[in-house]
């Protein structure tokens, strides 16, 4: 029988039925790899709008592009130069960190548990929870200090020289804490004494070298009445989860 080779790509799997609204033809993306198909399957793939490239000695040949427009409750969402949406077996494939941040959640990957961690921003009235979202999910190794203080919205409650993984200088704050709170330690040292009894909500130390964020640390405590943990360091690498 005789064989027609098409494109396909591999990429995280985005379903059909989902994107089926949200897509329009204008932006191209690109297919590079490549799959024997039967002949009888050319009308369903031409219907797709899918291109086929005819198979050259049973390998993939040449580059084909398809245009995609990307829709989010009727908003048109712009790529960035190196993303584009691709489409392989009924399906459509985009990064998930794009995707999820174009769907007001956040994604971090966990070194420690090997997993990568999709969360919502809060959608409740709570300030120190939605503050913890953005630190766990916006803030970067590489950032400003001028960044940390428009994300946070005030400057730090305490700040000190530490010199541990080269940082110059450390910024903590204090979040959702009681009046008249105090906490001297001038160390990176949460006050888990004072987390578990709710004088304060959270506490964030960011080590800073030459006026950027070097490494961050945050404990807070859920709304289980857990603790937990999140260090993120120089390298960009990320640890932490329940304090036991």
């Amino acid at each position: 029988m005789k064989k027609i080779l098409f494109g396909i790509l591999i990429g995280g799997v985005l379903s059909t039925l989902f994107f089926s609204s949200l897509f329009s033809l204008n932006t191209y993306t690109k297919v590079e790899e490549g799959e024997l198909i039967e002949a009888e399957e050319r009308e369903i793939i031409e219907a797709e709008e899918r291109e086929i490239i005819e198979a050259e000695d049973g390998e993939s040949k040449g580059v084909k592009e398809r245009p995609v427009n990307l829709l989010i409750n009727g908003n048109i969402i712009d790529y960035p130069d190196n993303i584009k949406p691709l489409f392989y077996n009924s399906q459509y494939y985009l990064p998930v960190q794009f995707l999820s941040e174009n769907l007001d959640a956040g994604v971090i990957y966990s070194n420690n548990t090997n997993e990568l961690i999709i969360m919502s921003k809060p959608n409740n009235t709570d300030l120190a929870e939605i503050k913890v979202w953005e630190i766990k999910y916006l803030m970067k190794v590489g950032y400003s200090k001028e960044y940390i203080i428009e994300l946070l919205g005030e400057e730090p409650s305490l700040v000190f020289s530490d010199d541990e993984d080269n940082s110059d200088t450390v910024w903590r704050y204090d979040i959702g804490a009681i009046s008249g709170y105090e906490f001297e330690e001038k160390s990176r040292t949460a006050d888990i004494e004072s987390l578990e009894k709710g004088d304060i909500k959270a506490q964030l130390y960011i080590g800073l070298k030459e006026d950027k964020i070097n490494s961050i640390f945050v404990a807070n405590k859920s709304g289980e009445n857990k603790i937990y943990l999140h260090y993120v360091f120089p390298d960009g690498s990320i640890s932490g989860g329940l304090y036991e």
